[in-house]
């Protein structure tokens, strides 16, 4: 028991002087008491400060947190000024205008009905790139096919192995798959077909698949490379996409799909936040992002700045803003009551 209290008793000694050393040698930080400064990060003064970091902008006068300008990245200004048209319509896939088709292709032995009639309007090239194992019908394999005596130019043929792949998560990777098969075409329209048979191998409603499916599509076009540079090959910003169905209540299905648009374009959204560097998001960009958001969609919002935070008592908020050299802001926002 001696011998192990001496030897702490030496360790401590010797933590104390490297602490002494390093403050000697401009290695380590005084202890000294820190100066009550409102809504600042805490002073800690420094030896040698380098680049004069711990600077205090005691006299800068706090930024008005309204009418600020809205800060959006170049892809959001996009999205708003020129959103892409959304359809559902019942219909055969030949007849349907677009730029590209995307029909799914099962791995069964025998093509379905509506598989056939394309193939033979493509003169047999579904059922050639079959035989000699090109298109199996792999699960999220694509092949772009020139079309021919159809309303579209294309035909992007996508697998779906034995549909049972089709549930809720599968049709939000379907439209991903079929969006990511157009990176590098110069294409602005997209329809897709989505037979009644396949969607009931899956499980899921036809509601869920078509609302999945174009969330997906939306999530799928989104590439984080983009928010800063220009991305070669990526994947094209499409004008119109069109939800081929052989029955249901359109006018439901038309509600469902853009309910998945929007719920898309807010992860999308989140994400670009997410992905920006942190020297361009601060605080301040978070409350001109939020700000944006009210007006677009009628939130309530709510924005607590240094000095409102001080007067709630929230100092624990208050602790953890001094930690940086950007004033923290309190968001909150609120979806009105209809």
């Amino acid at each position: 028991r001696q011998a192990a209290r001496s030897r702490q008793l030496q360790g401590r000694r010797w933590a104390q002087r490297t602490i002494e050393v390093e403050v000697q040698l401009g290695l380590g930080h005084r202890p000294q008491p820190v100066p009550e400064l409102p809504f600042t990060r805490p002073h800690r003064p420094m030896l040698d400060a380098p680049l004069g970091r711990d600077r205090v902008d005691s006299e800068r006068p706090p930024r008005p947190l309204r009418d600020v300008l809205p800060r959006r990245d170049a892809q959001t200004r996009k999205k708003n000024e020129d959103s892409m048209r959304l359809t559902v319509e019942s219909s055969l896939p030949w007849d349907v205008e677009a730029d590209v088709l995307a029909l799914t292709v099962p791995a069964d032995a025998a093509l379905p009905a509506y598989l056939a009639e394309v193939d033979r309007r493509l003169d047999g090239a579904i059922s050639q790139l079959r035989a000699v194992g090109a298109m199996k019908g792999k699960l999220w394999g694509a092949r772009l096919l020139p079309a021919q005596d159809m309303a579209a130019r294309f035909v992007l043929a996508v697998g779906v192995g034995d549909g049972s792949a089709i549930d809720r998560l599968g049709a939000r990777r379907l439209g991903a798959v079929a969006v990511k098969g157009l990176a590098g075409l110069d294409v602005r329209s997209l329809a897709i077909h989505l037979p009644a048979e396949l969607m009931s191998r899956g499980g899921a409603s036809q509601d869920d698949v078509v609302e999945l499916f174009v969330r997906g599509l939306v999530e799928g076009s989104a590439d984080p490379k983009a928010i800063y540079s220009e991305v070669e090959d990526g994947v094209p910003e499409l004008d119109a996409v069109t939800v081929v169905v052989e029955s249901g209540e359109i006018g439901g299905l038309q509600a469902r799909a853009e309910r998945g648009r929007t719920i898309g374009e807010g992860g999308n959204r989140t994400r670009r936040l997410a992905h920006r560097a942190a020297t361009d998001v601060s605080p301040e960009v978070l409350a001109d992002e939020a700000s944006d958001l009210a007006k677009a969609h009628g939130l309530e919002l709510t924005v607590f700045g240094p000095e409102e935070a001080e007067a709630l008592g929230m100092g624990m908020f208050m602790a953890v803003g001094r930690g940086s050299d950007n004033p923290p802001r309190f968001i909150a926002l609120r979806s009105k009551p209809a």
